[in-house]
């Protein structure tokens, strides 16, 4: 049986009403209503049921999906393995996941689809089939690609002369200072760290878009992560006036990467961990090893992240709320360019947190 709960809206109170059982019937009329196709999927992946939705949006007749497979769809063998990758993943562990996958009808040409997973239990608790909903989200994709192509022309366009700019303010910089005029220093001083600013918002806009077309291109060496750390503390340290940077223990093994670009996910889980903790006072960088990996963490005692929040910390320009449902300043893209620096690594990145307590981002890296 499944209970209904709803809130009276002028006074916030939960109401409950009594429990509401829905026949096989009531279930199958809104499955075959339903504008997003739902499938039924055997251990094996082969497809046990499908609603009308799926005639709609493909071309193809209900009755030809019944009891094929991926791969006997015509599916590539690519997004064949992937389905039952899934699959495989959802019976043995009983959890639900998600896939995209790109799909050509005869009546709608290329569609993609976004398709959520879930674990159906015997009453032995075993994973019997898998229920599937998918929703075609090819609009969605195209709209994300001119986004991505805008985003793209306007950081190369902007480059050329905010690089010109920061080169002319560095030679006012040289002649004033060399005639003494301190007032007109600082003045270029200060602009000079706006264009610092403005030069770190465009680098990232740029790294999105590479990221976008799987061309960040990274560097495999062997180096100390340790020194990496200190280097980029004292970086950070020299302009983080308002807050002392510590850095606890250490990695007994070399790491293996990028080292430009883990430098950067470090960089970028400093600078938010002092933007978000206006109230604190230090922040404290954790390093540790094992025979299999390296971790770093990276504690703040500030405004935290709420439950909610954390599952989308990572997604591609999602900012940060505060208690009181403020966003906090930037364009949301650090956390996702460090996480997608950290996956390409085989590395994995997550947060633990709690409102006005604060934040410790972790990330490991293999040292293989």
């Amino acid at each position: 049986m499944a209970e209904l709960t709803w809130y009276n809206k002028t006074s916030s109170r939960k109401l409950r009403s009594k429990p509401v059982k829905l026949s096989k019937k009531d279930i199958f009329a809104v499955t075959e209503h339903a504008p997003d196709i739902i499938c039924r999927f055997d251990r094996e992946c082969r497809l046990l049921y499908v609603n009308p939705a799926i005639e709609l949006a493909t071309g193809i007749p209900t009755h030809a999906f019944i009891n094929k497979t991926t791969r006997e769809l015509g599916m590539p063998e690519e997004h064949s393995a992937n389905w039952e990758d899934k699959i495989s993943f959802v019976v043995s562990t009983g959890e639900q996941t998600t896939l995209e996958f790109p799909f050509l009808t005869p009546a709608n040409g290329l569609r993609f689809f976004h398709t959520v997973l879930v674990p159906e239990f015997t009453s032995d608790g075993v994973v019997d089939t898998i229920l599937t909903v998918s929703r075609d989200i090819t609009e969605k994709k195209e709209l994300d690609k001119k986004k991505e192509e805008t985003v793209s022309i306007v950081s190369h366009e902007l480059k050329t002369p905010v690089t010109s700019l920061k080169l002319t303010t560095q030679v006012l910089k040289k002649k004033f200072d060399r005639e003494g005029n301190d007032n007109i220093t600082r003045q270029l001083e200060i602009m000079d760290k706006q264009i610092d600013k403005l030069t770190n918002i465009i680098g990232n806009l740029m790294d999105t878009t590479r990221i976008e077309k799987g061309s960040i291109g990274l560097k495999n060496e062997k180096f100390n992560f340790n020194d990496l750390i200190k280097e980029i503390v004292d970086d950070v340290q020299k302009t983080a006036k308002s807050h002392k940077i510590f850095i606890k223990g250490e990695s007994r093994k070399a790491a293996i990467g990028d080292k430009f670009r883990i430098g950067q996910v470090i960089t970028n889980l400093l600078t938010n961990a002092i933007r978000y903790s206006p109230g604190g006072e230090k922040i404290i960088v954790t390093i540790s090893s094992d025979k299999d990996s390296i971790t770093c963490g990276v504690q703040d005692f500030g405004i935290g992240i709420a439950k909610d929040q954390q599952k989308r910390i990572f997604e591609r320009f999602y900012r940060v709320k505060d208690i009181d449902q403020a966003f906090y300043m930037g364009l949301g893209l650090g956390l996702y360019i460090s996480s997608e620096i950290v996956k390409q690594h085989k590395g994995k990145i997550w947060v633990k947190s709690k409102p006005n307590v604060g934040s410790t981002f972790f990330f490991t890296l293999p040292v293989k």
